[in-house]
């Protein structure tokens, strides 16, 4: 399954300055194309819940179908996959995953998935209001995908560690992989995942099996801690 995930129609918007969206900076390896596929989605209860981060962040991660704050049945209709329906049933599977710091939020939506025995999570942006953000610049956004690594810690915690750019760019300035991507920016020194999301995981198990010490190395790491489960 590829494509972006489009809503069409948002019936709530949460105000969030641009700045709290550094969690998704040019540090980050970003993809128009999910991670996932639909099996290997991954739906894990425990992960939902109140956390705290190393950072002094706040996150809240709900069932996409249990969030009070969507209409489940109304707004899935609305999402899209390459101009197509998307097979609602995936959502049975999803998260809101809503990041708080300094007062502002932003939610994303979140989808577990396991590939070869390793957890990992896609995190889209979901929804978010651009106010703050002169409406020129805000027209050049697009939403894309960002892919974080997911281990559980022997005392109960959470690390995620995002894949790093900085990773990749090594790879593709030396030839070693050919994966599609496309180069952003005036200066080309920025790059976006196009490959399809079957494409992605292939790269991905081959990712994983490499001798490289540093592969998982990125300054856009987080420690979670739960202090309050769902119910």
């Amino acid at each position: 399954m590829d494509g972006i995930l489009k809503p069409i129609v948002m019936k709530t918007r949460i105000i969030v300055a641009l700045v709290t969206l550094c969690l998704f900076s040019s540090c980050i390896v970003k993809s128009l194309n999910p991670f996932y596929t639909k099996d290997t989605i991954h739906y894990d209860p425990s992960f939902t819940g109140n956390w705290k981060d190393s950072k002094n962040g706040e996150w809240i991660i709900e069932s996409f179908k249990d969030n009070k704050d969507i209409d489940f049945e109304e707004d899935v209709k609305h999402f899209e996959i390459n101009g197509e329906d998307v097979d609602v049933s995936i959502f049975n599977n999803a998260y809101t995953i809503e990041y708080i710091k300094n007062n502002k939020k932003v939610k994303f939506l979140g989808f577990l998935f396991l590939l070869e025995g390793q957890l990992f999570i896609d995190f889209m942006p979901f929804q978010y209001d651009n106010k703050d953000t002169n409406d020129l610049a805000s027209a050049h956004l697009i939403e894309t995908h960002s892919l974080a690594r997911v281990n559980r810690l022997q005392n109960g915690t959470l690390q995620i560690d995002w894949l790093a750019e900085e990773r990749l760019n090594e790879l593709f300035e030396k030839k070693a992989i050919h994966i599609k991507h496309e180069k952003l920016g005036f200066y080309g020194q920025n790059f976006v995942l196009s490959a399809k999301s079957e494409e992605l995981q292939t790269f991905l198990k081959k990712y994983m099996k490499s001798d490289n010490p540093d592969k998982w190395k990125t300054e856009t790491k987080y420690t979670l801690t739960k202090t309050h489960a769902k119910p």
